[in-house]
């Protein structure tokens, strides 16, 4: 990592021009860090723009989550089958979809604001989607 010390002996002139210019418009903000971060040597991931709602949560149920509790269609299977056993009543896989959908509406209801919420809602979404398409 490029200590803050070397990067103005080295980059002095050019940090001067910059900061002495006109201000940046909102919507330039993100191309301008993009091209700091390239000029001062961030890694790339660094420099990413953050992901939409859709690319994470696509993301989390094709990875870590996936591995760690299996495929959906078998995870909520599995769920299905003990909510059948304490209730009752035959819950289908993808009910369970939407009442884990349900379950993050009501968390976003009855706090503040979480990205986490909408991010798995989305995931819910799209594995029930899944699980409910027929074959």
């Amino acid at each position: 990592m490029i200590g803050t010390e070397d990067v103005f002996l080295d980059n002095s002139h050019a940090i001067r021009k910059w900061a002495t210019r006109a201000p940046v418009q909102a919507p330039d903000l993100v191309k301008e860090m993009r091209f700091w971060l390239d000029y001062l040597g961030a890694e790339p991931s660094e420099a990413a723009e953050p992901l939409s709602l859709t690319d994470e949560a696509l993301s989390v149920i094709g990875g870590d989550r996936q591995e760690a509790y299996g495929p959906a269609q078998e995870s909520f299977q599995r769920i299905a089958d003990l909510w059948s056993t304490l209730l009752g009543v035959e819950i289908a896989p993808e009910t369970v979809g939407l009442m884990m959908i349900l379950m993050k509406v009501s968390r976003q209801h009855g706090g503040s604001y979480k990205r986490d919420n909408f991010v798995d809602l989305v995931g819910y979404a799209v594995l029930t989607n899944q699980i409910a398409q027929p074959d």
